[in-house]
């Protein structure tokens, strides 16, 4: 298993020295793998490793550093190997923007379902989101193949699922203010403001 936690001090940009440190022990940590080159030769990953260290032409983001992270990681295609965001730069996110107020489920269908509703929102327990920001639904899950190392769908899909939150920063960059498309009985749309990072975390 190959667990990797991108470092991170809030928003602070990473000089391109720190971040090929970091690469490079990337690159060790994944020899490590028991069999990393199942699914992908070994030039493909090499070559993948030079594409990410030749766009440290200037300092990145946390978030931006885990996306090159998270897609080399992803090519061993192992649901066992994984890249994650510190649980530090989520608190920061969250106390500056709020939290996101309800709890997903993703289906193997690719469909999206609220299981769980945090502030008293707009959204009913089991309404079928089908547009994210304006985008299909089935269009923003297909964002994330690159991030995520898996064999089945269904372990892609509960990936997601279970940190609905971080893909919205992947996809957006931010999680605020999330524009919401959903079916009940009928099509409605509504604009999600976030909830106090305080009182989520107390109902979390």
């Amino acid at each position: 298993m190959l667990s990797i936690n991108v470092q991170s001090q809030n928003e602070e940009t990473w000089e391109p020295k720190k971040l090929l440190k970091d690469l490079d022990q990337l690159e060790f940590l994944i020899t490590a793998h028991p069999d990393p080159y199942q699914h992908i030769s070994k030039k493909e990953v090499d070559n993948k490793f030079n594409e990410v260290k030749a766009s440290f032409t200037k300092p990145k983001s946390t978030l931006a550093f885990y996306k090159d992270v998270a897609s080399i990681i992803a090519l061993i295609k192992d649901g066992h190997s994984s890249a994650y965001l510190p649980k530090n730069w989520f608190e920061y996110q969250r106390k500056k923007h709020g939290a996101f107020p309800y709890e997903m489920y993703l289906i193997n269908d690719d469909e999206l379902f609220v299981i769980k509703d945090f502030n008293n929102g707009n959204i009913p327990i089991g309404a079928k989101i089908t547009k994210i920001n304006g985008i299909r639904t089935t269009d923003f899950l297909t964002k994330f193949n690159p991030y995520i190392s898996y064999e089945r769908k269904a372990f892609r899909n509960t990936f997601i699922d279970n940190d609905f939150e971080k893909f919205l920063y992947i996809a957006f960059g931010h999680s605020k203010n999330t524009k919401l498309t959903f079916v009940k009985s009928t099509n409605e749309e509504v604009m999600i403001p976030n909830m106090p990072f305080k009182e989520w975390k107390k109902i979390i």
